[in-house]
């Protein structure tokens, strides 16, 4: 028995012996994975810190007037082989833009600029490398420039351009800094979006009005600057004119300054189109996206002649139409296209801040109709706000003022009914807005009812009702099959079959 203890003994020793090798060896490795994993993340934050001193390179040369007289020129770049500028809009979200240029092509630049190996004792020898790695530095256009086909073209500050754009430039620049670690593989790239600040112009003069007067225009801005133009006049004289807008800013011009319009003013934008897309196409075409199709039809009326139809009609006044053949257009119209500088009825400064949304401090219980309603802001000055409103029957109707409504649904069963004897009504849905009924306007003035939609959900209408006023949704893609005597603002706008617009040309911008 002794024997075979002592066998047994060994055998545990030699299993408890393997064991420990094993989980020495396991350590081991697991201490060697640590401090690669470690050199590698060093490695990173090494080429990220390059990459960010490119950035601040190419910073510094974007804001010396002498450096950055030609942007045309950075833009198109020098002609070195790590080019990659955009010359199609598909290009746009791909490219890295131009080597930029300082002298030299920032190409491979060392940084830190200065090699202080020399600084460091004899004894570091092979360890040490004389920077920390490399940068290389691009200069494109932004992306809205790009899909406007201002590929090469923006203009500085400080002197003229010296080339033609597409469309006026925004100003903006990217900067691409790829940085190289010194072990020479570990990159990282990093970008910066570069805002040029214009030199400062006469800008537009003030539009100011009293109520129910024509406003002032604004005065021609400086270089090139588009003007500014003041309150717009309102045809009808119980309310002054719409605010008005201020020229774009601009190279040597600061725009127009924004109009008051009159004193009572409605505190809504003018417009310029029947329909206007503000969002780029998915597929680069740029500025908007609007789809007219079959048995659509876009025109305009002076309401101050009197409704829409018997001769108060013209396609003309809506400042677009169909003219093109259909098959070199992008936009589905039927009998052709959208065209000339009014290519697609964009208006790029309208976005869902536009047009600001009253506060709430309480709010309302939910309101379903039928019965048939009647609502009204206690306070003009305020907003009457609810959680809900259902209309699906009967009528509601709004009385001057301010509404805000986290959830809209306007079953085409129901109509909503805008009394406008006090003033216009002014109707914010904050979540969800399914806008199916048809909507009357007492007045038959349809700048005095805007639905205004500041969520990003498609806004759907499949009823082919009546619709009078503004559909006011920039941010959302908009379907219609209404009948709109008024104008639509959408991100994207589709006018199924079947639908018309008639732009009402009090709306418009002067």
């Amino acid at each position: 028995m002794k024997n075979r203890e002592r066998g047994s003994i060994l055998i545990t020793v030699l299993l408890v012996t393997l064991l420990l090798y094993g989980l020495g060896f396991a350590g081991l490795f697991l201490t060697r994975e640590h401090v690669q994993v470690a050199t590698n993340l060093s490695m990173l934050e090494v080429a990220n810190v390059v990459a960010s001193a490119g950035i601040d390179r190419g910073r510094t040369i974007l804001l010396d007037p002498v450096k950055s007289s030609n942007l045309h020129a950075m833009l198109a770049g020098s002609g070195h082989p790590a080019d990659d500028v955009p010359n199609t809009t598909s290009q746009c979200g791909t490219s890295r833009g131009a080597v930029m240029v300082d002298g030299a092509p920032l190409y491979l630049v060392p940084f830190p600029p200065n090699d202080r190996t020399s600084d460091l004792p004899a004894s570091a020898a092979r360890n040490v490398v004389a920077h920390l790695g490399t940068y290389t530095l691009y200069i494109k256009q932004d992306l809205t420039d790009c899909r406007m086909k201002n590929f090469t073209c923006d203009v500085s500050p400080a002197s003229p351009a010296s080339c033609t754009p597409t469309s006026p430039p925004n100003g903006i620049l990217v900067l691409v800094s790829e940085g190289i670690a010194p072990d020479g593989q570990t990159s990282a790239l990093v970008e910066e979006a570069v805002v040029l600040s214009p030199s400062t112009g006469t800008g537009g003069s003030l539009g100011a009005s009293d109520a129910g007067t024509p406003s002032g225009t604004g005065g021609t801005s400086d270089a090139g600057t588009p003007n500014g133009t003041g309150g717009h006049y309102d045809a009808d004289p119980s309310y002054g004119g719409h605010v008005g807008t201020g020229g774009t800013p601009f190279v040597n011009g600061t725009g127009g300054s924004t109009g008051t319009g009159g004193s009572t003013q409605n505190n809504v934008p003018c417009l310029t189109y029947a329909v206007s897309a503000v969002a780029p196409c998915s597929n680069g075409w740029i500025p908007g996206c609007i789809t007219v199709n079959s048995s659509s039809s876009v025109d305009g009326f002076d309401r101050s002649s009197g409704p829409y139809g018997n001769g108060n009609h013209s396609p003309a006044s809506a400042a677009m139409s169909c003219t093109q053949a259909a098959d070199t257009c992008p936009n589905n119209c039927p009998s052709g296209c959208i065209t000339g500088s009014l290519l697609y009825g964009i208006t790029l400064n309208l976005t869902a801040s536009t047009i600001p949304m009253p506060p709430c401090s309480t709010y309302n219980p939910q309101v379903t109709v039928p019965p048939s309603t009647t609502l009204y802001p206690a306070d003009p000055q305020t907003a009457a706000c609810y959680q809900e409103i259902d209309l699906n029957g009967g009528t509601l109707t709004l009385r001057a003022g301010n509404y805000v409504v986290d959830n809209l649904n306007l079953n085409s069963l129901g109509t909503l009914y805008i009394d406008d004897t006090d003033g216009p009504v002014h109707l914010w849905t904050r979540n969800s807005v399914s806008p199916n009924s048809p909507v009357t306007v007492k007045s038959g003035n349809p700048a005095n009812f805007w639905l205004i939609y500041n969520g990003t959900s498609d806004l759907n209408n499949n009823s082919g009702n009546n619709f009078t006023g503004v559909i006011f949704a920039p941010a959302a893609t908009v379907n219609l099959n209404y009948h709109v005597t008024g104008a639509v603002v959408g991100g994207h706008v589709t006018l199924n079959s079947g639908s018309y617009v008639h732009f009402d040309n009090t709306l418009r911008c002067q």
